[in-house]
């Protein structure tokens, strides 16, 4: 609860307001550490101690090679996309890493060129460049992400944005889940 959880950190804040899943605040910038220690604080307490990182639920496993640009077009129809209408999300199992590269300030994004069958497709991970490093010793990866168009220096092109990835398999295809391995490593699921 997004509300209780500014609530509990008042004192610093100059003001706030908003409900159970969206807020807002203004702080002083001295008060910010401050802030972001007692936020953190905040959510630790309420998770029980524990860093909790609910699964990614997927809409769809499939192949590298069904997103297109006339998939990505029919996905558009369905906008606009908030909180009672998320962003469709895909799941792919067992594609093939060609090359990946950390991005951005402080390499805090990761660049990937991914094959499956005959597609090759690009994948931006924002927020995933720490995964760099793990992907050394892979040569396939699973992925949630989103099909997108990227447009850069006036070129359009297919790219997917990958939200959670995992090597080996993390999919449990049963419930078409994804355990998220960002906060606690890989996770083998049975099969």
């Amino acid at each position: 609860n997004i509300y209780q959880a500014l609530s509990s950190c008042r004192s610093l804040l100059l003001n706030f307001g908003g409900h159970a899943t969206a807020a807002g605040f203004s702080i002083e910038a001295g008060r910010i550490e401050e802030f972001r220690n007692r936020i953190n604080d905040y959510a630790w307490q309420a998770n029980n101690g524990e860093w909790v990182s609910p699964p990614l639920e997927l809409d769809s496993l499939i192949d590298l090679e069904q997103v297109s640009e006339e998939l990505i077009n029919e996905l558009n129809l369905l906008k606009p996309f908030g909180h009672l209408n998320p962003v469709p999300l895909f799941g792919c199992r067992q594609a093939t890493i060609i090359n990946y590269r950390s991005v951005g300030r402080d390499a805090a994004h990761l660049k990937l060129l991914l094959k499956c069958r005959d597609k090759t497709l690009e994948g931006i991970g924002f927020n995933l460049g720490a995964y760099a490093d793990l992907l050394a010793d892979f040569d396939k990866v699973d992925l949630a992400f989103i099909p997108d168009m990227n447009v850069y220096n006036g070129k359009t092109s297919i790219q997917i944005r990958i939200k959670e990835l995992g090597t080996p398999a993390v999919f449990d295809t049963r419930d078409i889940k994804l355990q998220s391995s960002l906060s606690a490593g890989y996770r083998h699921l049975p099969t």
